[in-house]
């Protein structure tokens, strides 16, 4: 699998404000934000980390208990295949004025998406919410939970991890040993059957030469 790269932006917030890869909530005195940390890889067949989420819960900041959304695009890079693909997900983020605090949930979950490089086809599949980057738990259905801060806790976050998996119609072996030529391959490649054909000609021309002289 060629070496891919990820990149978050929200977009479409219902309260707050958006900026790149972070939203924030609540007001100054109430620091209450939600941000995508990128990343990169190069797993195929696997399951990976398209990217982080933390939640970060400094107070309500006279955010009213509900639900309230926001959308999260994750592009990714395929780097060597030179494909871009962009993933959108519905986040709502739920808002307890009690010592629940806040919590990340999805409202829904992408489709896998395909696309075509070289001849093969790749399948991109969203695998949900963990929290952890690689094993730990599927929390998709329970979402990131973040608890109100206390005397003792003033400034409560948490992490969660957006997981999918690639992959193709290639084994990763044959992949592995057969990546997508570069420009300067072909005309390689070219020149040297342009020479052998040539050289072959000559020998022809050669013996027929020869045959008309006996």
């Amino acid at each position: 699998m060629s070496p891919a790269s990820t990149a978050g932006t929200f977009l479409n917030p219902e309260i707050g404000a958006v900026n790149g890869s972070t939203w924030t909530f609540a007001n100054a005195a109430n620091s209450g934000s939600l941000s995508f940390g990128e990343t990169s890889f190069a797993t195929f067949g696997q399951d990976f980390s398209l990217g982080r989420l933390t939640l970060t819960n400094g107070g309500q900041g006279g955010i009213g208990a509900g639900d309230h959304s926001v959308d999260l695009r994750i592009d990714i890079l395929f780097e060597e295949l030179d494909y871009h693909l962009s993933l959108v997900d519905a986040i709502t983020l739920s808002i307890d004025n009690g010592s629940n605090g806040k919590k990340v949930v999805f409202a829904a979950i992408p489709t896998p998406r395909t696309f075509t490089r070289g001849g093969i086809t790749y399948v991109v599949t969203f695998n949900g919410l963990f929290d952890a980057p690689t094993g730990g738990t599927n929390i998709t259905s329970t979402g990131l939970q973040v608890s109100n801060p206390s005397v003792h806790d003033p400034d409560n976050d948490g992490s969660a991890y957006l997981r999918a998996t690639v992959t193709s119609s290639v084994a990763p072996s044959v992949l592995a040993l057969a990546p997508i030529p570069e420009a300067h391959a072909f005309g390689l490649l070219f020149t040297t059957i342009c020479i052998l054909g040539l050289a072959g000609f000559r020998t022809r021309r050669s013996k027929l030469a020869g045959h008309r002289r006996a």
